[in-house]
């Protein structure tokens, strides 16, 4: 299987081309899918997406779109599935929002875990560790980099807005 990211509507939806094979991320023993993202910056310069996914690797990369040559990449290994939300391409620094699962293991829960990015150096600007695992669906990066949102669409859906500087629960929107 081969994946097209899409650049649209701000490229009106024209291929900018195969980057990789790519397949679902799954857990079959706990009946879990989780879809690698793909993610246009809203200055249509740069797409994330992660390229690889099994049950114990994962590769995020961010390209340019005009000539599809890769700025920055990082693996997640030990069975965190991986999903790209947002990249900015903003003076003075370039960021990448991801969201990933610690998996269970020594007796430890799951955690979910949200981290900005800033790359092509990548360094890792705020790593925010959720207290409970909730199946976030959404997040979004404020242009300025400085909140992140997320939510879900369950039964009880919450947007919580967190702070990247501190990692602190900014709000919580029922």
């Amino acid at each position: 299987m081969t994946t097209n990211f899409w650049a649209s509507p701000l490229l009106h939806g024209q291929s900018i081309g195969v980057l990789s094979p790519s397949v679902p991320l799954a857990n079959a023993d706990r009946n879990e899918e989780y879809f690698p993202h793909s993610e246009v910056s809203p200055e249509g310069n740069l797409v994330a997406g992660v390229t690889t996914g099994s049950f114990s690797h994962s590769q995020l990369c961010v390209w340019t779109i005009c000539d599809r040559k890769e700025v920055f990449n990082r693996n997640y290994e030990n069975d965190s599935p991986v999903a790209v939300w947002a990249v900015r391409s903003r003076k003075p620094r370039n960021l990448l929002a991801v969201m990933y699962v610690n998996p269970y293991k020594d007796d430890q829960p799951e955690k979910q875990v949200i981290e900005v990015i800033d790359f092509p150096a990548g360094n890792v600007i705020r790593s925010i560790e959720l207290p409970e695992r909730i199946y976030d669906r959404f997040l979004a990066l404020s242009e300025d980099g400085k909140y992140i949102a997320i939510g879900n669409d369950g039964e009880n859906s919450t947007v919580r807005v967190f702070d990247t500087a501190t990692g602190e629960l900014s709000a919580s929107i029922p």
